[in-house]
């Protein structure tokens, strides 16, 4: 989103991402992704999961910016890797 921010804002604003095209190939990333993680239903989940989180940080980072790349690349690994705890140590408060 950073390096193609303009097509990013583009495909959001003409409702692109619900195009079949663009679905398609979600879908496909969502899959090889899961076929990485040793296939079948949980790993999809896992998958989709994982892209729905990166797009909608990528999309946060695009539309304010208040909290600067490295910091917004650092809450989403602590998130992924670490759940929701694994902010704590960066000291973001979540609740308990």
């Amino acid at each position: 989103a950073r390096d193609n921010e303009a097509t990013w804002n583009v495909m959001v604003a003409a409702g692109s991402l619900p195009h079949p095209a663009v679905q398609a190939a979600r879908r496909e990333r969502i899959e090889r992704i899961a076929a990485a993680w040793g296939a079948g239903t949980t790993a999809r989940l896992v998958a989709r999961g994982v892209v729905g989180l990166l797009e909608a940080g990528a999309q946060d980072w695009i539309d304010y910016r208040d909290s600067g790349l490295d910091r917004a690349t650092d809450v989403l690994y602590a998130v992924l890797w670490e759940g929701l705890t694994g902010l704590r140590s960066r000291g973001i408060v979540v609740a308990s």
